[in-house]
This record gives C-alpha cells, structure tokens and sequence, in this order.
C-alpha cells in the first residue's frame, strides 16, 4: 500500500499541457500507425533522426531500423498490441549522426503503437569496454548463429536476437516455453534424448552433445 503521506494528488492537465509535457519528455517518442507510419514525434525523437514531423510524410517507423534488427523490433511491434507493455529490445537506428543503439519499448494505443526510444549507445559502450559479461551478451546478442540457454526440463530461459531472423520467432514468446514447440514432430523424440542425455551424463563428464534437428518456422 502506497502511504498516504508519500501520495500526491492528481493534477488535472489540459490537452495542450499533456501534449507540451510529451513533447518535452527526454526520451524519444513516435506514435505509428498499423503499417508503421510516423504519425507524431516529439523533439526528442526529432532531434534523434534530424527529421521534423512535418516532413516525416510517408516515413515508416521500420525504414529507421537496423537491417539485421528488423525482424526483432517488427515481431516486437506486432506481438505488442496484445499487450499492456511491450518487452524493452535493444535494436540499432539509423539516427542523425549514424547507427545509434536504442532500448525501444512499445504499447498500443487504440489501433497505432505508442514507442518510446532511449538512446544507450554510449552505455552500452562504457559496459562492453569494462565488463567481460557484457562484452560476452553483445556478442551473442549480435552473432549470426542462433544461441539458447534451456534448462534441465527443456525450457528456454533466454535466446539471442537470431531468433527472429532465422526463425521468424519473438524472442518473448519462446522463452519461458518448451524448445520442443520450435522442434519439428518428426525429431521430437531425438531432442528428448538428447536432452536426457545431457542431463544423465554431460553435465557429469563435461562432455558436448551433438544432434540435428529442425525447427519450425
């Protein structure tokens, strides 16, 4: 329960002093249409991608994406309108000095998406330069080959950026269920084994497990 002595109670805004506020906000923030065309910007987002909203005409919100993020951020944006609150992705965006690094978060509004930019470029930087662990999640992050941490029961706990361009898959909605959705009927019975197999006695030994397998798109 929130104290009642910490509440503050609710200023009414007007309509202009909402939107002054949202034009103001530090973080950039686009509201898109379904088929992903800018319909408004704050200066924020403005300054960001050195386009004016009354030019940004026809623009859509993807055409600022990163080639290999954009399968990411489109199954992003899509799962988004089932939701309250999308799940925060880090994708790159073509900005006004070159490719930036962005956390981009999303929640619908009526029928367009509401997306909010927060520019971690230079963070993501001083991270990666200090710290081993980060400079190791960038790389997976990043890579071409498809990487997945799964437990002993063969839930998925967490996957890199890859599955969404090879698989055409959200990273969310794969993790947290069974790799066995992803894996076609035909080799369910050698992922089991597979798995069993890790779990009985590679874990124990050390040793790496091998088995072909394909997934479903």
């Amino acid at each position: 329960m929130v104290d009642e002595q910490l509440a503050l109670p609710p200023v009414p805004l007007s309509a202009d002093e909402i939107v002054a506020v949202a034009l103001g906000l530090p973080d950039s923030v686009l509201l898109v249409d379904p088929l992903f065309q800018v319909l408004w910007a704050n200066r924020s987002a403005e300054r960001l991608f050195g386009v004016q909203l009354a030019d940004s005409g026809g623009i859509r919100g993807l055409d600022f994406i990163h080639p290999d993020d954009l399968e990411s951020a489109a199954h992003a944006m899509m799962s988004v309108r089932s939701k309250d609150v999308g799940t925060p992705l880090e994708v790159r965006v073509l900005a006004h000095d070159g490719w930036r690094l962005v956390e981009l978060i999303g929640a619908p509004s009526g029928e367009d998406v509401l997306l909010s930019l927060r520019d971690v470029t230079e963070r993501r930087r001083w991270e990666v330069a200090h710290d081993a662990e980060a400079r190791f999640r960038s790389l997976m992050h990043n890579a071409s080959m498809l990487t997945m941490l799964i437990d002993g029961s063969g839930i998925v706990q967490d996957s890199s950026a890859a599955l969404a361009r090879l698989l055409g898959h959200d990273q969310e909605w794969l993790e947290g269920r069974g790799l066995e959705e992803l894996v076609a009927s035909v080799d369910v019975e050698r992922w089991r084994g597979a798995l069993a197999e890790v779990c009985d006695d590679a874990i124990e030994t050390g040793s790496s497990v091998t088995v072909d397998l394909v997934f479903a798109k």
